[in-house]
């Protein structure tokens, strides 16, 4: 399995491509757009000393090129192999009828002369192969009564050399400017990603026990994350602290009933089978107890889990009823279709299986259950808002507080254990919600749980 590549190569590679890419294309354009000039520039030299030979060339009544003095004070088509070249010849019988002094040597041949008037590159038709840019102009001489083409060629090398010149200073500007444009990215990743050199240091601090947790200022886009890791690290801590302090107290709990069993086997008497049996139930009562609390300590509120609430109400509900069969109990469900849980299943269903089954249990005949979104200005994190009333007698106000606590119930007389609220307390508590207590408007007691809603429906 390739190793994935970090944000820093991801960075670098992504700004090289984007820096390089342009400024490739921007150098070849520019390049192309400066050569142009350069090359219209000998284009327009050739053309008009091509007009100025036409101008001052005469001919003899039989074909023949008449001597003429002013053109030939330009040196260069006098200086042999100058690169500078031209040529008469006679269109009907294609003969040379003149040229440069600076052709001695060598002629250009009609074969490879252009078929049209445009500047042409003829390749390989200069003094020992060169190439040669030329133009040709057929004029009709009215003294003669013939077709001549002026032909006037040069050798483009001193164009190519200053087109490289122009190509290798654009090359080195953009080398240099991409040169100073990636130094820029490596110092602007080396600066951007120092946020995260400072978020692994501080994980390393606290691994290390330096510190509890991200103390440090972090920019807005990391926030986030380090504010969910220091209510992590606080929920750990928790659990822990918890964790230590039932581990204490069952130790305490286990100490007395197995120091009391160990003196009664050491010490036979006739009361022994009944006093082992005795503290066997007061171990087996604190193990269940603390089995009941090391589930609520344990629970994970960092899940991914969705759990949409109106199925897992019609399961509790159809439980309820066949549980309190002979009560014949109605169950009222006023729930959307779309509401969700963010929450696996299986807290969702403690809490609301404690809440439905208290209320059936307490209730005349009637049980209503009804969920709706909290308000966005009233909380900063989506929350759903669960109200389960019954047509029961309620609970008076003064100990509605305390029926939160662990083993307190209102009715002695009712079988139950006394940790259904108070589990269902800790379990909202742990995913940032709450449980409320009120009168009910149909007689009852209304519980107002409220629970965190996801929003990815």
């Amino acid at each position: 399995m390739n190793k994935p590549w970090s944000i820093a190569q991801r960075l670098w590679g992504s700004a090289t491509l984007w820096i390089l890419f342009p400024l490739i294309l921007g150098g070849l354009f520019v390049a192309h757009y400066l050569q142009a000039p350069i090359i219209e520039t000998l284009d327009r030299q050739i053309k008009g000393d091509l007009d100025r030979l036409v101008e001052f060339t005469r001919f003899s009544p039989e074909g023949e090129l008449m001597s003429f003095q002013k053109y030939y004070e330009d040196r260069k088509y006098n200086q042999v192999k100058s690169g500078w070249y031209w040529q008469i010849i006679r269109t009907k019988d294609q003969l040379i009828v003149g040229r440069s002094l600076s052709m001695k040597g060598f002629t250009i041949p009609v074969s490879k002369y252009p078929t049209s008037e445009a500047p042409t590159l003829l390749y390989g038709a200069g003094p020992s192969d060169t190439d040669l840019q030329v133009m040709q102009l057929k004029v009709n001489d009215s003294a003669s009564g013939r077709e001549y083409r002026f032909l006037v060629g040069a050798n483009p090398k001193f164009v190519i050399d200053a087109i490289d010149r122009v190509n290798n200073r654009v090359a080195i500007a953009f080398g240099l400017m991409a040169c100073m444009l990636l130094f820029g990215t490596f110092f602007q990743v080396r600066f951007g990603l120092q946020p995260l050199q400072k978020l692994k240091n501080s994980l390393l601090s606290i691994r290390e026990g330096a510190t509890k947790s991200f103390e440090e200022d972090y920019p807005p886009e990391i926030k986030p994350l380090t504010d969910e890791l220091n209510a992590h690290l606080r929920h750990t801590e928790d659990v822990l602290s918890k964790a230590r302090g039932e581990v204490s107290n069952l130790a305490h709990a286990l100490k007395t009933p197995i120091s009391v069993i160990g003196n009664e086997n050491r010490k036979p008497t006739t009361q022994n089978q009944e006093i082992i049996q005795s503290e066997i139930e007061k171990v087996e009562r604190h193990i269940n107890s603390y089995l009941l609390r090391e589930k609520e300590i344990y629970r994970n509120t960092l899940t991914n889990d969705v759990t949409n609430l109106l199925s897992v109400i019609r399961s509790l509900s159809n439980a309820i009823r066949k549980q309190y069969f002979d009560k014949n109990i109605s169950i009222h469900v006023q729930v959307e279709g779309e509401l969700h849980f963010s929450g696996p299943q299986s807290d969702l269903e403690e809490m609301l299986g404690n809440l439905l089954e208290n209320a059936a249990k307490y209730s005349k005949q009637n049980v209503w259950i009804k969920a709706e979104v909290m308000e966005a200005v009233k909380s900063p994190r989506p929350m759903l808002i669960l109200m389960i009333d019954d047509d029961g007698f309620g609970i008076p106000e003064d100990i509605r507080d305390t029926m939160l606590s662990r083993g307190k119930r209102y009715d002695e007389t009712v079988p139950g254990h006394g940790f259904g609220l108070s589990i269902v307390n800790q379990i909202s508590t742990l995913y940032g919600g709450s449980i409320d207590l009120e009168s009910s408007p149909r007689g009852g007691l209304r519980v107002i749980l409220k629970l965190p809603r996801s929003h990815r429906f």
